[in-house]
């Protein structure tokens, strides 16, 4: 059997195998103190996830591995639990470099992104970054099939509701208006060849920063096969248009069966970027939807701001077989993301 043929991506909510996370290094957060307080976040959202799903945790060297293992040997965490790979990442972000788990069958099968230096309908060129190598070995070490998609994209952009349909973020599509109606039809044909997604639904960037990785989980996510959650509108006239353009988006869509979408917006945090350190990121993107939907447990990005109880209660109604937890992510979103970025679910394996 050809493994291309019927792919499908399962909803996050799907039973997962474990979790991948990359762990972070001064590469990212240079300053001594901010490195800290990531780190420190990195072992609570250890310490709470394992205990509904095993972790596999990739470190840059050994001296990183032996951090780790004392960092964690102090707090409430069984290191049967974790397992720590010894790998070259390049950065945190491991759901754009991290595989893609489909099913193809009754198996499942890994795809790799690969970021292209050109993509065009005619030519694609690769990059050469030590990430795009992950899912080859884990693939090798798993026993499992690797597709290489060469591709502009990586598991950040889009997010998918198991029932084929995805929200992606058009910060994929060029903004030369001439190929842009070229290159959305190229990737929703991907989106369908490897993702098994009839019905695109692409959705702008409202973050309010034009640094901004524009990554679909700090705009919009699926909390059930029908339901979209959208990120609270951000201050200025450009964000607001773009705010309000998502959601005469999402109203106009009809799912399976003619089915409306039912659509709720969280609120919108405001994070002091004074205790942030903010240097060359520009605006970091505080958002409510960035969280992580694992097997018995949600956790939550909490930025210390009067909505925070709000939009973790919001979430929490559509899991009630599982329990919230919110994590504190003032220091983590000064990367431009939060906890959706920095995990990526496995299926299938165990």
């Amino acid at each position: 059997m050809n493994i291309e043929e019927h792919l499908m991506m399962p909803a996050e909510w799907h039973r997962h195998w474990a979790t991948q996370m990359h762990w972070p290094s001064s590469q990212e957060f240079p300053k001594d103190a901010l490195l800290k307080e990531v780190e420190e976040i990195y072992c609570k959202i250890i310490e709470e996830l394992h205990f509904y799903e095993p972790i596999h945790l990739f470190v840059k060297n050994l001296e990183t591995r032996n951090k780790v293992m004392q960092r964690l040997s102090g707090r409430a965490v069984d290191l049967d639990r974790i397992t720590i790979h010894q790998q070259k990442i390049e950065n945190i972000w491991c759901r754009d470099h991290g595989p893609t788990f489909v099913k193809s069958g009754s198996q499942f099968v890994i795809i790799g992104w690969v970021e292209p230096t050109r993509f065009d309908s005619s030519e694609i060129s690769q990059t050469n970054s030590d990430d795009i190598l992950i899912p080859k070995y884990i693939a090798q070490r798993y026993n499992l099939d690797h597709i290489k998609a060469l591709l502009p994209f990586g598991g950040g952009y889009f997010d998918v509701n198991g029932a084929g349909a995805a929200l992606v973020s058009s910060s994929l599509i060029s903004s030369n208006k001439k190929e842009e109606a070229d290159l959305r039809k190229e990737l929703e044909k991907n989106f369908h060849r490897y993702l098994g997604v009839n019905q695109v639904i692409w959705l702008q960037d409202h973050t309010g920063t034009d640094k901004s990785l524009g990554h679909i989980d700090n705009i919009a996510r699926w909390i059930s096969k029908d339901t979209v959650l959208v990120s609270g509108k951000e201050a200025g006239e450009i964000s607001s248009k773009k705010w309000q353009a998502n959601l005469d988006v999402l109203g106009s869509i009809r799912i399976e069966n003619g089915k409306k979408l039912h659509v709720e917006v969280l609120p919108s945090p405001e994070v002091g970027y004074d205790l942030l350190n903010v240097q060359s990121h520009g605006k970091p993107t505080a958002s409510y939807a960035n969280f992580y939907v694992a097997n018995g447990v949600v956790l939550f990005p909490l930025f210390d701001h009067k909505y925070d109880q709000m939009a973790m209660e919001m979430v929490a109604k559509y899991f009630t077989g599982r329990k919230v937890i919110g994590i504190d992510c003032k220091a983590l979103v000064q990367s431009r993301g939060t906890i959706h970025g920095i995990t990526q679910q496995w299926y299938g394996i165990g």
